[in-house]
């Protein structure tokens, strides 16, 4: 979509953390908007931020901010970040849109029990009247019809003890020498373990090779 989009109109990709942000080739949306710990219970923000806004050159020509991992943003960030939006159209011939991503059943909000998640906010209630809302319904990751349905029900917190016991039969202890299996970990503490092993396992090799079979691990590790 975001393809589709920069080929007739100027995109601003953001995300709610850093790691995120790179994945999109963007900038976090507290970069972009001069968000800071500071200001998340004030919608009000000083004169600095206001001139660095109207000087910024992107925000004033672009036609779409991105927001990828909405989730991760909770309600009074969300606020703030409407409220900056709104300023900055108010110095603009044509308003910018917000294009929001995110699965709000993955990852919670960044600052935990403060507002909520984004959807908590009062300027969604305010917004959401003139949203477009488009579901993603097709699975691209998997063609297993069984599985499919299977995670759909573990997603929902639905799932059977036949599904547990389906998991548990997936299960496969053996590794050949040569092959990268997929790991599913439940918290990160348990992610980082097994990169740190894979990291002492490497210290005597090159950091380009090291560096690589981090970047893998990421990629191939599922969290859930």
């Amino acid at each position: 979509m975001i393809r589709e989009l920069n080929k007739k109109y100027s995109i601003i990709n953001t995300a709610s953390t850093g790691t995120a942000a790179i994945n999109i080739n963007g900038v976090t949306i507290h970069n972009l908007l001069r968000l800071c710990q500071s200001e998340r219970m004030l919608i009000r923000y000083n004169k600095s931020t206001k001139k660095y806004q109207l000087n910024n050159i992107k925000l004033l020509m672009c036609d779409f901010i991105c927001i990828d991992e909405i989730s991760m943003i909770d309600g009074c960030t969300f606020d703030i970040i409407i409220d900056r939006v709104n300023f900055i159209n108010k110095y603009r011939k044509k308003e910018i849109k917000l294009i929001i991503v995110g699965d709000c059943m993955q990852l919670p909000p960044v600052e935990k029990n403060v507002s909520g998640y984004y959807f908590n906010g009062g300027e969604y209630n305010t917004i959401h009247r003139n949203c477009y809302f488009c579901v993603l319904s097709e699975v691209k990751r998997q063609d297993n019809i069984e599985f499919i349905e299977l995670l759909k029900r573990v997603r929902m917190a639905m799932h059977t003890k036949d599904d547990i016991k389906y998991i548990k039969n997936m299960e496969n202890n053996e590794v050949n020498e040569g092959d990268f299996p997929i790991y599913m970990c439940a918290v990160n503490k348990k992610v980082d373990e097994i990169n740190k092993k894979y990291f002492d396992e490497n210290k005597n090799e090159p950091f380009e090779k090291v560096k690589k079979v981090n970047i893998i691990l990421i990629k191939n590790h599922v969290k859930k």
